[in-house]
């Protein structure tokens, strides 16, 4: 169970929101606040609320470890810099960059 608040695509990097730490999304600022290491409710049906496996965490911490905690990490945590309203379909113009999950 992934439950975006602010979905984006068209990005050609696979995981381009990693790096980004600053974004305007409607009239809003958006700034990077932490990686989100994911829980075991992601192996939960959703349906019938059981346990159904190992999967996505197993793949996923096959490439996507945060190298600080060590925990699965997918998507990112980010705080309100500037309020504003945005709406479905607002361009994501992300103003500042940084290192990825694996950083060189």
């Amino acid at each position: 169970r992934f439950r975006p608040n602010i979905g984006g695509d068209g990005w050609t990097e696979p995981f381009t929101e990693d790096r980004a730490r600053r974004m305007i999304v409607g009239t809003a600022e958006i700034g990077f606040a932490k990686r989100d290491t994911r829980c075991s409710i992601t192996l939960v049906d959703q349906a019938t609320g059981v346990r159904r496996g190992s999967e996505p965490i197993r793949t996923l911490a096959t490439y996507r470890r945060d190298p600080e905690k060590g925990r699965v990490a997918f998507a990112v945590k980010c705080n309100v810099v500037r309020p504003g309203r945005l709406a479905v379909g607002d361009p994501v113009d992300v103003t500042a960059w940084g290192p990825g999950l694996t950083a060189d």
